[in-house]
Parts: structure tokens; C-alpha cells; sequence
């Protein structure tokens, strides 16, 4: 059973939830926010990935590029998650991963791929991504990513 809760409404580390006309049960919560960067240029797929990992709780940053993906990673903090499309318009997301892992601060982060290109091992070093992800996306592999 997956239980979805409001993070925001929450104040206490049990909750109860009401299951149709069933019986109230009672969940303890294990929420361990993530800040996550999604990176693709279609702004569908990545509003759509913001949207569940919001409502999973985590702190979403989206960048339609390579560049915005570059500025947002260089601020304050780090992401805990990193989503990257390989097909983005400037730079590729293998060249923008590399870019990412030649720096202290993402060498050992969590960086994933997505793709629709069935070549793209043929076309690139995979090894700088910790995975993979397949367009089209299975957003029940995506929540697991952020459950982790």
C-alpha cells in the first residue's frame, strides 16, 4: 500500500488516513526530503516529474538546458538527485554530466539519464550516470529513484 500525504499539513511522525469507508490505520511517516535538479527540454516530461516529485515532498529545481541546469547546480547547496535528458538543445547530458562530476561537490551525488535513443551506449560512456532511465518513463521507477 502507498499512502500519499501532504508534507506541508503534517506535524507529527503519525498520521491517519482514512481509506475510503475502511478502517483508519495508522502510518508512521519515513520522509527524507531530497533537493532534486530535473534537466529536458520538453518541459511536459519534466513539469510532469516536478509535479510527482513535489508531491512526494522533495524540493524541485527544473532547467530546460544544459546552461540554466549548469547555474542552478553551482548555487548554494547541492542536489541530492539529478535527472538529465541526453538530448538537450546546447550541450549533451553526457557532456553536462561530466561537467557535474568534475566538480567536489557532485562527484559522488546521485546523477541519472533518461533517454529515447536505443543507441545512446553505442554513442556515449555511460559510467558517469549512476542509471538509467527509458523514455517513455515509468513514473513508478521514478518515484522509486526518490524513494531511495
Amino acid at each position: 500500500m502507498v499512502l500519499r500525504v501532504d508534507v506541508d499539513r503534517c506535524t507529527e511522525l503519525h498520521d491517519i488516513a482514512r481509506w475510503g469507508d475502511g478502517p483508519r490505520m495508522f502510518c508512521k511517516l519515513e520522509y527524507f526530503p531530497m533537493k532534486v535538479l530535473l534537466v529536458d527540454d520538453y518541459s511536459a516530461t519534466t513539469d510532469l516529474l516536478a509535479d510527482v516529485a513535489c508531491s512526494m515532498g522533495h524540493a524541485v529545481t527544473k532547467a530546460y538546458c544544459g546552461a540554466d541546469a549548469l547555474v542552478a547546480a553551482g548555487g548554494d547547496g547541492a542536489f541530492d538527485f539529478i535527472l538529465v535528458d541526453i538530448g538537450l538543445p546546447d550541450i549533451n547530458g553526457h557532456e553536462l554530466c561530466l561537467r557535474l562530476r568534475a566538480s567536489e561537490k557532485y562527484a559522488s551525488r546521485r546523477i541519472f539519464s533518461m533517454t529515447a535513443y536505443d543507441d545512446v551506449r553505442e554513442r556515449f560512456d555511460m559510467s558517469c550516470f549512476d542509471g538509467q532511465l527509458v523514455k517513455p518513463l515509468s513514473l513508478e521507477q521514478f518515484e522509486s529513484l526518490l524513494s531511495d
